[in-house]
């Protein structure tokens, strides 16, 4: 995707096909709104690019099964809430890539059991 100012609602539940769910989202300009809400039952995956300054990204995985969150993000005043509950593994690789301006990153992994990943970098 191509532009500013968009508003990009990803909604996934209720998989019955033993699946998952996935999510693969470029995108490239300044001041855009990414939500995604992925639930229920089977695995849950995201990877995003994003180029450009001032966007936002929210995430929510939860449910039983594996969690996992691809974020790159190029450029200055980004922000990215990503949240992961419920039982299985919880993985996260966040990039800030280029920025002179300040970004912010928060991430919530909680679960009964299993483990958690985390890597974030900062170039």
């Amino acid at each position: 995707l191509f532009g500013d100012l968009n508003d990009i609602d990803v909604v996934q539940r209720n998989n019955t096909v033993n699946q998952g769910h996935y999510v693969g989202i470029d995108l490239i300009g300044d001041s855009n709104v990414i939500d995604v809400f992925q639930a229920n039952d089977y695995s849950k995956k995201l990877f995003s690019t994003v180029t450009g300054n001032s966007n936002l990204i929210n995430v929510i995985q939860k449910g039983d099964s594996s969690k996992y969150a691809e974020i790159e993000l190029i450029g200055n005043g980004h922000s990215v809430d990503l949240t992961q509950q419920g039982l299985g593994n919880h993985d996260a690789s966040i990039s800030l890539i280029y920025g002179s301006a300040s970004s912010s990153v928060t991430l919530d992994q909680n679960m009964v059991s299993t483990y958690y990943f985390m890597y974030i970098s900062v170039h």
